[in-house]
C-alpha cells in the first residue's frame, strides 16, 4: 500500500524533487517522508509497513541521497521540517543497519522539541499492558533480559519513544531496525518500571533516589547529540521534568531462571 501525501501547488517544485513518499507514526507525530529516489521509497516503506498512517502531517522529512560522504548528515531542521542526506550505496543489506542508526538519532533530536525522547533500551510488556524498560551501557544485558523474560512480550532491544501525557510517562515502539526482529507495535503505553541493569550472580532491585534518578535520566539522553550542537541546558530541563514520573530501579540480576520468577511474582508482572 503506497500513501501519498497530497501537496499545495505552491510545492510543485518539492515534488518534483522528492517525487516519492508515505506518512508515518512516530510516538503518535505523523511525519511525512519523501524520498528523491524510487528505490529508497520501496526500501523504507517496507521496512517501516507497520507505522504508515493516513492522518494529516504537519512534519516533514526529506531522505536525498549523495556519492561523496559515508555518513548520515543533517542539511536542515526546524520544526516541522527536516533534510537527511545519506550515501547513496546505503541502501545493500550491510549497510542499511548503519543508515537507520544515523538516520535516527537526527530523527530522535528532531523530535525532541516535541517532547519525545528517543532513549536506548530495550522493552517488554507485562500483564497488566504496561511496559518495563530495561538501559545501561554496551553489554549490560539489555537484550539478554528480554530472553530471559519468556512469560512477557518483548516490544525493543536496541531504542524506544518515551513521553509524558497527561502526566503519565508512555512509551511507543521505532519503526528503527532492531538486533531482532519484533512484530509488536506498541503504542502510548504507560511505563511501569525503568530498571539500570548490572549483571550479577546475586538478584537485588532496589529503587532510586530522585538525584540518582535524574542522572540515570542524563544517561538516556546520549542519542540526542548531533556533532557541534550543545543541548545540556534543554537536556537539564527535559530531565527536571521527567524524573517526577519515572519509575527507577537498580536491578542487579543473574542470568537464570531467578530473573524470570522475581519478575512474573513480583507487582512488576
Amino acid at each position: 500500500m503506497t500513501i501519498m501525501t497530497v501537496f499545495h501547488k505552491k510545492h510543485a517544485h518539492i515534488l518534483t524533487t522528492y517525487p516519492y513518499g508515505f506518512t508515518i507514526l512516530l510516538a503518535n507525530i505523523p511525519v511525512c517522508i519523501r524520498f528523491s529516489q524510487e528505490d529508497w521509497f520501496l526500501k523504507f516503506q517496507k521496512k517501516w509497513s507497520q507505522y504508515l498512517t493516513t492522518k494529516k502531517h504537519h512534519k516533514t522529512l526529506y531522505l536525498s541521497t549523495n556519492r561523496i560522504s559515508l555518513e548520515t548528515q543533517l542539511i536542515h531542521m526546524n520544526k516541522s521540517t527536516l533534510h537527511i542526506s545519506c550515501h547513496a550505496d546505503r541502501l545493500k543489506k550491510h549497510t542499511f543497519k548503519s543508515l537507520n542508526y544515523g538516520i535516527k538519532r537526527i530523527i530522535g533530536r528532531w523530535l525532541f522539541e516535541d517532547g519525545v525522547f528517543l532513549v536506548h533500551a530495550s522493552a517488554v510488556i507485562n500483564q497488566h499492558n504496561k511496559a518495563l524498560l530495561f538501559t545501561g551501557p554496551q553489554g549490560a544485558g539489555k537484550s539478554t533480559i528480554t530472553k530471559i523474560l519468556t512469560n512477557f512480550v518483548p516490544i525493543a532491544d536496541d531504542v524506544i519513544f518515551l513521553s509524558v501525557i497527561n502526566n503519565t510517562l508512555v512509551c511507543f515502539t521505532t519503526p528503527f531496525t532492531e538486533k531482532r526482529t519484533y512484530t509488536t507495535k506498541a503504542s502510548c503505553l504507560p511505563v511501569a518500571g525503568i530498571f539500570s541493569l548490572h549483571k550479577d550472580q546475586n538478584l537485588s532491585i532496589d529503587r532510586l533516589s530522585a538525584q540518582n534518578a535524574l542522572r540515570k535520566t542524563f544517561q538516556l539522553f546520549y542519542l540526542l547529540h548531533i556533532r557541534g550542537e550543545t543541548l545540556l541546558p534543554q537536556i537539564l530541563s527535559a530531565g527536571n521534568k521527567l524524573v517526577p514520573h519515572i519509575p527507577w530501579y537498580s536491578l542487579h540480576f543473574p542470568n537464570t531462571t531467578e530473573t524470570r520468577e522475581f519478575f512474573m511474582t513480583s507487582a512488576f508482572r
